[in-house]
């Protein structure tokens, strides 16, 4: 969040500051359609949650919802159709980058590349110290994200093998799933293979090398703090 504050306000230094008479209220009409979303967000978690929503079902309720919101707004249903087009058309290439990543995961996964890829990665590591053994699952598991994007896929193909080699290292259980989920989810910020991240930035038509210039201070700091407490996790004996 401190980073964030601070590069807005590098980006923002001499610009002008909105004046009040300048600024619009929200009218009634506004405050309606942030309480739809308010609500609309509340029925998606209880949908995940209770009923099992899946990807049908939630597109389902995300028409629905633009649907209420045209309605609330009093937009023509001719302007509404062409504003969800455009949409459409902004998530277009978002779309073509996140099957394009999902083919390369396909491809190594059902080639059975990856698996001897994570074996030879973990074969030296029975002999190391723990803290040094736990500090190279985490670097592992960074690349293989870099690979296999889907959490799921991942700790199917990466668990089986870490287990017994954290075992003989003398890294505890607890200590592994910190290594993976450290490891999985740092990557997602810079990962070209990440859909959310390819989606987000094909949306905000922000360039991947822009995006990688401006986080990378900031993936570099969280790398070094959560290699620091998973240190720390080993060297206490976190279990």
């Amino acid at each position: 969040v401190l980073f964030v504050l601070h590069k807005t306000a590098r980006l923002t230094l001499g610009q002008q500051p909105i004046s009040e008479a300048s600024a619009r209220r929200l009218s009634h009409r506004h405050l309606a359609i942030l309480l739809t979303i308010a609500v609309f967000v509340l029925s998606v978690v209880y949908g995940v949650r209770w009923h099992h929503w899946g990807h049908a079902d939630l597109a389902a309720a995300y028409i629905g919802l633009a649907t209420a919101i045209a309605l609330i707004a009093r937009i023509r249903p001719t302007e509404a159709c062409q504003l969800f087009l455009e949409g459409m058309k902004a998530m277009l290439l978002a779309g073509v980058l996140v099957g394009l990543a999902k083919a390369v995961e396909l491809i190594l996964r059902d080639a059975m590349v990856l698996d001897p890829i994570i074996f030879a990665l973990t074969s030296r590591m029975a002999d190391l110290a723990p803290p040094s053994a736990a500090a190279c699952l985490m670097t592992i598991e960074m690349i293989v994200d870099l690979l296999v994007p889907s959490t799921s896929g991942r700790a199917a193909l990466t668990m089986p093998l870490f287990a017994p080699v954290a075992a003989l290292s003398g890294v505890s259980g607890q200590s592994v799933v910190l290594a993976f989920l450290f490891g999985g989810g740092l990557p997602n910020l810079i990962s070209p293979t990440s859909p959310t991240l390819l989606a987000f930035l094909s949306v905000g038509r922000v360039r991947f090398g822009e995006w990688v210039r401006f986080i990378i201070p900031l993936f570099a700091t969280m790398v070094t703090l959560c290699l620091a407490i998973l240190l720390l996790a080993v060297e206490y004996g976190y279990r």
